[in-house]
């Protein structure tokens, strides 16, 4: 497990986005910004958000929505 800064190639429905990420190859969960992630496909509300610890002691990230999209490792 490690984070690494890629380029990672998002592919959607209405859009693919090469993004520059800090990519973390142990996480269970991704996440984008809304607006990056409304750029690619259409967003679902989740009937109940996530609460996801962050790295930060005490510190919990919100989610709301989710996007299926799928992502591809730029070999540059």
């Amino acid at each position: 497990m490690g984070i690494n800064r890629l380029p990672l190639l998002f592919r959607g429905t209405k859009n693919d986005k090469c993004i520059f990420t800090s990519f973390d190859n142990g996480a269970n969960y991704s996440f984008l910004r809304k607006d990056i992630a409304q750029q690619l496909e259409d967003l679902m509300v989740l009937n109940k958000p996530l609460k996801m610890a962050t790295a930060d002691s005490g510190n919990f990230l919100h989610v709301h929505f989710a996007t299926r999209s799928f992502f591809l490792l730029l070999m540059m």
